[in-house]
């Protein structure tokens, strides 16, 4: 499983290098993201990640993880512009104005804190 739930609340994201042992998470550097994520370094240092050694050994993982807080708000009703009056043919396939229509980033509401981390094969650089 590579997304594990991390205690702490917040919203937003940001990605983490994990410095992993056998025994414990040595070390939890963040490297991007929201500000108010970076303050959960001790919470992700302290999470049990789920990485799994050969046996005792003295070896380390290092991993990148991307924690997200929260959830996205239900969209707000669309201001649309009113259906035409006039009927559409059968068959014929209306187009749609979205010049008139902003982009619109969905909201994010404070909530529940999640890792996901990547293979290890895709951590190629720490910085």
């Amino acid at each position: 499983m590579r997304v594990h739930k991390i205690g702490g609340n917040g919203k937003g994201t940001g990605d983490f290098f994990v410095l992993a042992s056998p025994t414990k998470n040595e070390q939890v550097k963040f490297v991007s993201g929201d500000a108010e994520i970076k303050a959960l370094a001790e919470i992700v240092k302290a999470a049990d990640l789920g990485i799994v050694f050969p046996g005792p050994s003295s070896v380390r993982a290092l991993r990148r993880g991307t924690v997200t807080c929260g959830t996205v708000a239900a969209p707000p009703p669309s201001k649309g512009k009113a259906p035409s009056k006039k009927p559409a043919k059968p068959g014929a396939v209306t187009p749609i104005d979205t010049k008139d229509v902003p982009a619109v980033k969905p909201e994010m509401l404070p909530g529940s804190c999640t890792v996901e981390l990547l293979p290890s094969d895709l951590v190629r650089s720490i910085e």
